[in-house]
């Protein structure tokens, strides 16, 4: 089962919706908080990476994040 960690920033004062619209996509399974260079880490889970795409590309539409999004894939 493939996972992705994403890693975001976005505007200041925004995290808050940030991570309300993270937790209700489908295949985000655990949102943190954290400090220093990145605001947000999302951890996705899917049967296949098409799904954790998909998910990635919802992502980034979400207004007040930034488009300095990383991947890592764990197979």
């Amino acid at each position: 089962m493939p996972e992705a960690y994403i890693l975001l920033n976005c505007d200041t004062g925004e995290e808050g919706d940030v991570i309300k619209e993270l937790r209700a996509i489908s295949g985000v399974f655990d949102v943190k908080v954290v400090f220093g260079i990145y605001d947000i880490i999302a951890t996705l889970s899917a049967d296949a990476d098409e799904d954790i795409k998909k998910s990635v590309a919802k992502i980034r539409m979400i207004g007040g994040s930034r488009e300095d999004i990383r991947q890592s894939y764990n197979v």
